[in-house]
């Protein structure tokens, strides 16, 4: 069996229309795609020649830059910064309150406190 993929049935992540604004007649349209993992978006054109990839794991087309062929998506990312940033904040926190202590601790009691 020959399968032509350019025949096969296509699901693109949208469609781009160019319209002209004086008359308001389209001038082309177009599928585009979408990289599961970095967001990037790029007109589909079979056949271009440029080098495009697809995730198993994600079911999903890629952009093809080798930082997208791993599995790696998006939404991965937004909740290892957010992670991160939350332990960053813990981290900081912790660091204010043993300096509070540590003052407290290590000061002259027959100082005034400051105001």
């Amino acid at each position: 069996m020959n399968l032509n993929l350019h025949t096969l049935p296509h699901h693109g992540s949208g469609l781009l229309i160019m319209t002209d604004r004086e008359s308001g007649k389209t001038l082309w349209e177009s599928d585009m795609q979408q990289c599961t993992h970095c967001q990037h978006t790029w007109k589909y054109q079979p056949g271009s020649g440029i080098r495009r990839g697809f995730c198993n794991r994600c079911n999903a087309p890629t952009c093809g830059l080798a930082a997208c062929d791993t599995c790696y998506h998006k939404e991965k990312q937004i909740e290892d910064l957010e992670a991160i940033a939350a332990r960053n904040k813990r981290e900081i926190d912790a660091r204010v309150r043993q300096q509070v202590l540590r003052e407290a601790l290590f000061a002259n009691p027959w100082e005034r406190p400051k105001v």
